[in-house]
C-alpha cells in the first residue's frame, strides 16, 4: 500500500507550485527483511526522475516504507 500527499502553495513570482512530497509505503513481501526493505527504497528514490526534479526544484520529499504486520 502506498500513500502520497503533495502539497502545494503559492511561492513568489512563481505562482502556485509543489513545494512538498510525502510517501509512504507498508510493503508484504515473503523473505524480505527491513535492511533490505531501506536499501530498494533508497535506491528508487534516487532513480526516480520526479523525486530527482522535486528536490532540484527546493521541495521538501520525504519517503518512507515499513514492512506490513
Amino acid at each position: 500500500d502506498v500513500t502520497t500527499t503533495i502539497h502545494m502553495d503559492e511561492v513568489e513570482g512563481q505562482g502556485h507550485q509543489i513545494v512538498a512530497s510525502h510517501v509512504e509505503a507498508v510493503v508484504q513481501v515473503d523473505g524480505l527483511d527491513d535492511d533490505a526493505l531501506q536499501s530498494a527504497l533508497a535506491k528508487a528514490d534516487e532513480g526516480c526522475p520526479f523525486s530527482q526534479l522535486l528536490k532540484r526544484a527546493g521541495a521538501d520529499v520525504q519517503i518512507s516504507a515499513r514492512l506490513a504486520e
